[in-house]
């Protein structure tokens, strides 16, 4: 295998970035045939955590790493390699294990000391490691994680590495079905206590201006989503556990609006939603729909349970979740969604998810005692506005009326497209509950129509009205 030092492989990397085309080419030449050789992935690592190197060399050469990771790294198995270990039989690179034990063991460390040029392309190299070496392999990387979770928060950055690696693990079992989730349940046990003292610090002490640690409340409610995708694993079954985490993110979605992340309804909406604050709502409100939609009702977790499906413990937690939890979440979505009236933008996929929720909560009876009353309110004060025509579309049908028909057609805008859901939720509510909603929602469109003939409202506002009617039509179907 040809040798390599970091200097002359900085120098490659800086190649590589050349707008000069044959320097750019060579430079690329140079380093793709160095992919098997003994040494390279350690050389490479040590070039991207380097302080002495500049940024842009260093994000190039994270690229080149995560690069190398996917396509590589599953290959080898302790098998023995023809051709001094560069390739295997097929002629494909396999990197020699004492290479991947170097990176394995620093990964974690490179991670925390990373900038905002490496970081994304380190937590994917993690994760593609992990997939295949975690637990066997890699130990010790949960002893890491939960060494560096400090309930006081006095490194922020390092906090935030930790429950980065923690995510980057929860997210290599959000898919996989109950019998191969062992592993994460004792990474849970290990490292989810100290990571909700964490998060409930920054909710008692930081005022949401702190883009760091909202993005650490965020991950933390995304290592929450992805261990109960599929279903509620065994530590989180445990009443007082489960309980502590339905507080957190009761007080996530709770968390009152700093001035910062405060914006008018006619803002920049993909700005507003890129903000780490709002991101951490929304992924706590998805938590809540996933949780709500699997347990919220007792009936149908206990007929799963007679089926084989579910274990008996998720009975009980279904019944806690249905009589503690329930009225509680659907009571605060409607607190939130009663910042539009007041002028309020609110995520785009928040919205969704509050949507979705209370489209859930029309087919419990507990839950309908409570939104019963708030249904008209919430049906001409928060959904009719959003199916109005407003200014951005007025905006994109006058610069681009085939994207705006393309958008208006697109089924995958569908599912992150708060107008759909919007729709969807009346459509519900006058089919679940027509005693309640239907005449009502006839009548409000009768009123629009009405003010539009007399003057008194514009053609956005016919607009929305024939839009909520277009929805209705299917009741009058037969």
């Amino acid at each position: 295998a040809r040798a390599m030092d970091a200097f002359t492989l900085m120098q490659a990397l800086t190649g590589s970035l050349s707008a000069n085309t044959p320097e750019r080419n060579a430079a690329e030449a140079a380093l793709s045939g160095l992919d098997g050789a003994k040494g390279y992935l350690p050389c490479l690592f040590a070039v991207i955590t380097s302080a002495e190197v500049q940024p842009a060399v260093a994000q190039a050469g994270s690229i080149y790493l995560k690069n190398l990771v996917s396509k590589h790294w599953s290959r080898g198995n302790g098998q023995q390699i023809p051709g001094g270990g560069e390739r295997d039989a097929r002629g494909m690179v396999v990197f020699p294990e004492e290479d991947k034990a170097a990176v394995r063991a620093g990964i974690f460390e490179a991670l925390a000391s990373s900038n905002n040029q490496t970081r994304g392309q380190l937590v994917n190299v993690l994760k593609k490691i992990a997939h295949y070496d975690f637990p066997a392999k890699m130990g010790g990387l949960v002893e890491q994680v939960s060494g560096a979770l400090d309930a006081e928060v006095q490194q922020p950055e390092r906090v935030r590495a930790a429950v980065l690696a923690l995510h980057a693990l929860c997210k290599n079992y959000e898919f996989k079905p109950t019998e191969r989730r062992a592993p994460i349940n004792e990474v849970m046990g290990a490292t989810f206590p100290a990571l909700a003292t964490i998060i409930e610090k920054v909710l008692a002490f930081d005022q949401g201006g702190n883009d760091t640690l909202n993005e650490i409340v965020r991950l933390g409610c995304k290592c929450l989503w992805c261990v109960i995708h599929q279903d509620v694993p065994p530590y989180l079954q445990d009443v007082g556990v489960f309980t502590r985490w339905m507080s957190l993110t009761y007080s996530v979605i709770a968390r009152p609006v700093p001035s910062t992340a405060l914006a008018p309804l006619d803002a920049d909406k993909g700005s507003v939603a890129a903000m780490p604050f709002w991101a951490a709502k929304r992924v706590a409100a998805k938590v809540m729909n996933r949780l709500f939609q699997s347990y919220g009702n007792p009936k149908t977790v206990e007929m799963h349970l007679i089926a084989g499906q579910n274990q008996e413990n998720e009975v009980a937690l279904a019944r806690l979740f249905h009589d503690t939890f329930a009225v509680k979440f659907l009571e605060l979505f409607l607190q939130v969604l009663s910042a539009r009236t007041q002028g309020m933008l609110l995520p785009d996929r928040l919205l969704v998810e509050m949507f979705n929720f209370v489209t859930t909560a029309l087919s419990l009876a507990n839950t309908w005692a409570v939104l019963k009353p708030a249904v008209m309110p919430l049906v001409t004060q928060v959904l009719y506005p959003m199916l109005c025509h407003d200014a951005q579309d007025q905006e994109l049908w006058s610069e681009d009326p085939q994207e705006f028909i393309r958008r208006s057609y697109d089924v995958m805008e569908d599912y992150s497209s708060p107008r759909v859901s919007a729709l969807s939720l009346v459509s519900q509510l006058c089919r679940k509950r027509p005693k309640a909603c239907l005449e009502a929602c006839l009548e409000f469109c009768n009123q629009r129509f009405a003010a539009y003939e007399a003057g008194t409202t514009d053609a956005a506002g016919k607009d929305g009205a024939m839009y909520l009617l277009g929805s209705l039509g299917v009741h009058f179907a037969d």
